[in-house]
């Protein structure tokens, strides 16, 4: 686990890299006055909404409201964890990482970026290899694959004979250093290549680190298919290959999830982006929660044999549970991704994409194969099974059309299945299961929201204007969300120690507040004197409204129960709410 970055760190990699350098590396940005625009990279526009600020370091979507400082882009537009994201900022600006003393994970880290050096130049090794390997490099361009698809996978070739192992010692790595990497292996004092006479695919994380490598004979030895043993950089359950391309078509394109190296290679080929496999596992739910970082859409394209209509009906479980909503493709006959891509071409495959199965949908018509629903004993089993399939998707629209489906198809009363559906949700409720925030843009201020960011704008724009907000009634209180009670006690700490408000430097590195500073920074309109106490009023209102409506709720859960504790909450909720119709008709604060 990596350790924390000192503030100093942090602020030194924010102040290497500028906004409009990183913004552009994903959308082309035109400069307009103070502010450069262009298409929002985090939904789908035409014109362009999307603004950054050079001067603040502020990026902010008049579109879609998404906004905030260089840090957050990073974490947004590649699902990065904050750790992630200044790692990643600090390669840009070529600034070494440094963690706070205490627990060894600057250590940590140097070893894996280490081994992740190792694996690179192992890489480079097998990829010139396969050019001088006739049978390796005529097995390859022998599945349609262009010279740039062959050098983008990097895909390569390991001779055995120890010579890689000889390659990477001149490289200067000591023997420890190797065995770390399992790419040298030791046996009774002897250092030998673990992969021999292998077709190579290097596997990269999420951020293009190459991590392990994945291998294939061209002979019958077994096994066929050989990954790099987990390390401590490579746990095979939790990666996905490929899928630090892939993400960059996500979510306007599907995640298709597919078995083999090759089938996402042929895809890619072909022109098919979206695509990464499983390294020889089932999907589980490591998998699931990474592909959740960027997207919901996924489809699961196996072979449509027995043992691949299993994994889909696992692996969409899995997927459904986790929040997903995974469609299914299975190919007809002997047909598999690759072969399919080869034979009929990437327009035919997007079309079959395009038809895949919604996932219950799947699972009801493997359920219909398995039984006999004119039997009245495997009908009721048939039901059982497809209503339980029908409930992971916890929702109720969605259940009200299989149970029309499910009662049409075995001719049995609706109410019937209706209860059977029931009955799979009694421990499980629908808030337990939803899309992650992260996936969906957030939605412009508006409302309470928007009076409370416009009095921050108002209060940072000057002393005068602060005295003025305190003069008016106003405090940290007054502020109804934490972000924004935070981001006020920090403009009242800079007045008091007599700083200029810095904005940009204001607790940026939460998302919420990031997201605050971003819309006051572009938000054209500014209130004037005049409107600050009408601004205040409006959010009383608000605390006040709230606090009956939680006293009310408590009411109705006391019941008869204790009348006495009633009595007392009912005169609250009537002093409450006659305080409030008296601020409506324009009372003072705090009366």
């Amino acid at each position: 686990m990596a350790g924390r970055f000192s503030q100093d760190f942090i602020n030194k990699v924010i102040d290497a890299n500028n906004i409009v350098d990183v913004v552009s590396k994903q959308t082309r940005l035109v400069k307009k006055g103070p502010r450069y625009f262009g298409v929002c990279p985090f939904h789908s526009e035409k014109t362009p909404s999307f603004s950054v600020h050079a001067d603040k370091q502020l990026y902010y979507c008049f579109g879609c409201g998404a906004g905030g400082n260089v840090v957050g882009f990073v974490m947004d537009v590649n699902k990065y964890t904050f750790p992630e994201a200044i790692e990643y900022l600090a390669g840009l600006a070529n600034i070494p990482v440094e963690y706070e003393s205490g627990g060894g994970s600057d250590d940590t880290y140097k070893k894996k970026k280490r081994m992740m050096q190792i694996n690179r130049d192992a890489a480079k090794f097998f990829y010139a290899n396969l050019y001088k390997t006739p049978q390796a490099l005529e097995y390859v361009q022998n599945r349609g694959l262009s010279d740039e698809t062959m050098k983008t996978f990097a895909i390569g070739w390991a001779p055995g004979n120890n010579t890689l192992y000889a390659y990477l010692k001149s490289k200067g790595y000591s023997e420890a250093e190797l065995l770390e990497t399992s790419l040298i292996r030791e046996h009774n004092g002897r250092h030998y290549d673990y992969f021999k006479n292998r077709v190579m695919f290097p596997i990269m994380d999420v951020s293009d680190n190459i991590i392990a490598f994945g291998g294939r004979v061209l002979d019958n030895t077994q096994p066929k298919y050989l990954n790099s043993p987990e390390t401590a950089i490579f746990f095979k359950h939790s990666t996905l290959y490929n899928l630090n391309r892939a993400k960059k078509e996500l979510p306007k394109e599907p995640l298709i999830i597919a078995e083999g190296y090759m089938d996402v290679i042929s895809l890619w080929d072909k022109g098919v982006k979206n695509v990464c496999a499983s390294l020889g596992t089932a999907l589980n739910e490591a998998h699931a929660k990474l592909i959740l970082r960027y997207t919901d859409n996924a489809v699961l394209c196996y072979d449509g044999d027995a043992p691949g209509r299993a994994a889909a009906v696992r692996g969409s479980e899995i997927l459904t549970k986790a929040g997903l909503e995974p469609h299914v493709l299975l190919l007809e006959g002997n047909e598999d991704p690759d072969s399919f891509v080869r034979k009929y071409g990437a327009d035919a495959f997007k079309d079959k994409v395009g038809h895949s199965v919604y996932a219950t949908d799947f699972k009801i018509n493997e359920l219909r194969m398995k039984y006999d629903t004119d039997d009245i004993v495997q009908r009721a089993r048939f039901l059982k099974e497809a209503c339980a399939a029908v409930a992971e998707t916890n929702d109720e629209i969605k259940w009200d059309y299989y149970v029309k489906m499910l009662a049409g198809m075995t001719d049995t009363d609706p109410g019937v299945i209706r209860k059977q559906l029931y009955k799979h949700t009694d421990t499980e409720t629908s808030e337990t299961k939803t899309p992650q925030e992260a996936q969906t843009a957030p939605d412009q201020p508006s409302g309470i929201d928007l009076v409370q960011m416009r009095l921050l704008k108002y209060v940072m724009s000057d002393m005068d204007a602060y005295h003025d907000f305190l003069e008016s009634g106003g405090s940290a209180s007054s502020f109804l969300k934490d972000e924004y009670r935070t981001l006020y006690r920090e403009i009242e700490q800079a007045y008091a120690d007599d700083n200029s408000i810095d904005i940009t430097q204001s607790l940026i590195y939460n998302n919420k507040i990031a997201q605050a500073i971003a819309f006051i920074n572009a938000d054209d309109y500014t209130i004037d004197e005049t409107e600050v106490k009408s601004y205040l009023m409006t959010l009383q209102a608000r605390e006040i409204d709230d606090e009956c409506k939680r006293i009310k709720r408590k009411i109705s859960d006391i019941g008869q129960s204790d009348s006495g504790e009633a009595e007392l909450l009912l005169k609250e909720y009537h002093y409450l709410k006659q305080k409030l119709q008296e601020l409506k008709s324009g009372g003072d604060l705090d009366e």
